[in-house]
């Protein structure tokens, strides 16, 4: 029996934001395991997801970090760096640094620039200031997501459905054997590139899934009996 590849968000889908994976979510995660391979796609990158894999005693193919820029194999530690990172996220990461230096923390990445503040209420003013930063003629080279504590930058040719295609073919596996869960607008990529898509919450608003649920339990259980075929 070919085996699904089961494609989940982190933040906002597998955990609440700033708090631990609650130990049913754990205990599902590890059950699925048994019938289909784990990814985790997430905007944190590669280091910090192959430790909430291991954390979490789920063993995964693969792993997706930085919005889709960076794939590893955490069984040959081979790493993929999807796109080389632009000068000028490069160029607004320094500026950041000088105009709030300590009052913010930027997570080691290879490609996109993430923006944690170490108080939230000054998310919209590094928002602003970043929007201010971007030149005119980059504006469309950059996308920037805002999350309930950390902003992202990453080039505009890039996102999660991009690995995830990239993902199938190394792993030669047909779309009709992939599902992805995610809650955020920046799921939408993934979702398209998976044969069954699926949205947790409502905070997804610019894109149809084939099936929406309250809480990833839910989701977990569904997606149990499609890959046990019951």
């Amino acid at each position: 029996m070919k085996r699904f590849l089961t494609i989940f968000d982190i933040d906002g889908t597998v955990a609440e934001f700033g708090k631990p994976v609650d130990m049913k979510i754990i205990e599902a995660l590890r059950d699925l395991n048994e019938s289909a391979d784990i990814v985790f796609a997430s905007g944190k990158n590669v280091s910090y997801i192959a430790g909430f894999v291991r954390g979490i005693g789920v063993k995964s193919p693969a792993i997706i970090g930085e919005n889709g820029c960076v794939i590893f194999f955490p069984e040959t530690l081979e790493e993929i760096i999807m796109i080389k990172r632009p000068d000028v996220i490069s160029a607004i990461e320094r500026e950041i640094m000088k105009k709030f230096g300590n009052q913010v923390w930027l997570q080691p990445n290879k490609v996109q620039l993430t923006i944690f503040p170490k108080q939230v209420n000054l998310l919209e003013e590094i928002l602003k200031t970043l929007n201010d930063m971007i030149p005119e003629k980059e504006r469309g080279n950059i996308k920037i997501f805002v999350h309930e504590d950390s902003i992202d930058l990453i080039p505009a040719n890039i996102d999660k459905g991009v690995a995830v295609k990239k993902l199938r073919d190394i792993l030669n596996i047909d779309k009709d054997y992939v599902i992805s869960v995610g809650d955020d607008e920046n799921d939408i990529p993934m979702l398209i590139e998976s044969g069954i898509s699926i949205s947790i919450g409502d905070k997804i608003k610019h894109y149809n899934p084939t099936h929406n649920f309250e809480c990833v339990l839910d989701a977990i259980a569904f997606i149990k009996k499609v890959v046990t075929h019951e």
